[in-house]
C-alpha cells in the first residue's frame, strides 16, 4: 500500500498557499494510517477495512463525496482534511491535521480555507465545531480564527464519554484570555 509514513521525525516543507478540494479514496486511506503521539492519539482512527466495513466517516463513498474536503498545499501533498456536515441549521465543520504537519505555524492559513470554504457552503447559516476539552493547542487556533466556545457537552466517543465544547464562528466578538 503507499502511503505517506507520518511517524517520521524529519520536518517537512509545507508551500502556500493552500487548497481544498475532493477527498479521494486514496486520501481517505492515508488518512487511517496518521498517527498522533498521546494525548493527540485519541484522534487515530480504525484502519481502512474496519472503517469501510461500518460505512464510518469517510469510508462510506456517499458521504466522502458529499462532506469531505482535503487540505493540501501548492504542490498537492495533503496535510488535512475538513468534514462540513449539516446538522439542524448550522454547518458543523470536523477536521484534521496531519501528524507530521503539527506545530508548523498552519493553523491560520488551514483555518482561513476551511471557513472561507464553510462561508461559500453556508452564507448564513451558523458555523461550528466541536472539541475535546482537553486539547488546548487546537481550542487555541480555533479561538484566533474567530470561534468562540458557545456550550460544552458531553460526547460518546468510541464506547466512552467526553467532555467537548461546542465553538460557533463568531469572527467579531470580543475573546476572552484562556
Amino acid at each position: 500500500m503507499n502511503h505517506i509514513d507520518t511517524n517520521t521525525t524529519s520536518p517537512i516543507t509545507i508551500l502556500l498557499p493552500l487548497q481544498i478540494h475532493r477527498l479521494s479514496e486514496a486520501d481517505a486511506i492515508d488518512i487511517t494510517h496518521w498517527r498522533y503521539e498521546p494525548p493527540y492519539d485519541a484522534y487515530n482512527l480504525p484502519h481502512w477495512e474496519k472503517l469501510k466495513a461500518r460505512r464510518q466517516y469517510f469510508a462510506d463513498a456517499l458521504t466522502r463525496k458529499e462532506q469531505f474536503m482535503s487540505i493540501c498545499d501548492a504542490n498537492g501533498l495533503m496535510i488535512g482534511f475538513v468534514q462540513y456536515a449539516w446538522k439542524e441549521a448550522c454547518l458543523r465543520i470536523g477536521l484534521g491535521i496531519r501528524p507530521d504537519c503539527t506545530g508548523q505555524g498552519l493553523s491560520a492559513p488551514f483555518m482561513e480555507l476551511v471557513v472561507r470554504e464553510a462561508r461559500r457552503r453556508a452564507p448564513w447559516q451558523e458555523l461550528e465545531l466541536h472539541v475535546a476539552t482537553w486539547n488546548k493547542r487546537a481550542i487555541r487556533a480555533y479561538k484566533k480564527a474567530g470561534f468562540v466556545v458557545t456550550s460544552t457537552l458531553q460526547r460518546r466517543i468510541e464506547g466512552r464519554y467526553e467532555p467537548i465544547h461546542a465553538m460557533c464562528y463568531r469572527p467579531h466578538a470580543q475573546h476572552g484570555h484562556g
